[in-house]
């Protein structure tokens, strides 16, 4: 059907004669925007999660992916892979990372972990130091463990066919960490499937809507925005327009449970557990990768080339 109504545009613009040539570039373009926005509809219709503008939470749909039987000591053989740690909250303070192998990453863990559990047996009142708590965020499954990543997108097209769209892009990272280990307020242009695979989490939700009172700072992230306020914590003095945000949700996520974050709606990440380890899959359908893809391409090029927020970014150190 589309490509007959191109021909006969095609043979309209023709018969128009000369004159009018300066029009066909306009109408093919008309055209393709036209046909990638019913296609999209299309797409959007038939898929369960991608059109919905709500968070939803599927408990135990992955209790049985391989992910899901995951814990650090899995990766302590990983001596190959080298890996960028972060240390605190990056989207409000500031940028500090550490560069480790895997397997030194996993024995850091280990000792945190056994640290935490001398600290359970302490009466209360107890005071004790706790190490800094390292952060494994944002690792490109894709790239650190390829075959790992394929068969995690294939798993997740299970959740929604829409996945299974020609030109829907699939982007997963790994996640570990310790207790205490925060992802600060933020949102992201894409939608969002999170799954805890090992240990838990706790996630605070806000709609769009609550941008304004949300206190939305200059740290750059790739296609992110990232807020001063901590959500679990907050600071009315420093924040006190947080007071007029009336609509949240907090999600307990607990080993094979998957979380729906729609593009756009705010939320920060508390790992509850002594170890913890997550994926998180963004999620494009082709007409938001022509779009909301290439505007975020083009500033990232910025940031890289030609310095915009270098230094005040997530991705370098402070």
């Amino acid at each position: 059907m589309a490509m007959v109504i191109f021909l006969w545009l095609d043979e309209v613009l023709s018969n128009l004669g000369a004159e009018s040539f300066w029009l066909y570039p306009a109408v093919c373009v008309g055209f393709l925007s036209l046909s990638v926005w019913i296609v999209d509809c299309i797409h959007a219709g038939s898929s369960r999660y991608l059109a919905k503008r709500r968070p939803e939470v599927l408990p135990g749909f992955a209790r049985l992916w391989p992910c899901c039987s995951w814990t650090p000591t899995s990766f302590a053989d990983c001596r190959d892979l080298l890996v960028n740690v972060s240390h605190g909250v990056e989207e409000t303070g500031q940028t500090v990372k550490s560069q480790m192998q895997m397997h030194e990453f996993v024995d850091l863990l280990n000792s945190i972990d056994e640290h935490l559990g001398q600290l359970k047996g302490q009466p209360q009142g107890a005071t004790a130091a706790a190490p800094a708590t390292p952060y494994l965020k944002q690792l490109d499954l894709d790239v650190a463990m390829p075959s790992e990543g394929f068969a995690h997108s294939k798993r997740l097209e299970s959740l929604d066919s829409g996945l299974r769209w020609w030109g829907t892009r699939v982007q997963t990272n790994f996640w570990m960490g310790s207790s205490g280990c925060l992802t600060g307020l933020h949102t992201d242009d894409e939608d969002n499937f999170l799954v805890q695979c090992h240990g838990t989490k706790r996630v605070c939700l806000f709609p769009p809507e609550c941008a304004k009172n949300l206190y939305v700072n200059a740290k750059y992230d790739s296609g992110t925005l990232c807020c001063d306020v901590d959500a679990f914590n907050p600071d009315y003095e420093r924040h006190p327009l947080f007071h007029r945000v009336k609509s949240w949700e907090v999600v307990e996520l607990n080993p094979g449970d998957v979380l729906f974050i729609p593009a756009f709606w705010w939320h920060s990440v508390l790992t509850t557990s002594r170890t913890s380890i997550s994926l998180n899959s963004f999620v494009s359908r082709p007409s938001e990768r022509l779009t909301r893809g290439v505007w975020r391409q083009l500033v990232h090029i910025c940031h890289l080339y030609l310095g915009y927020r270098k230094g005040n970014c997530v991705c370098h150190a402070s």
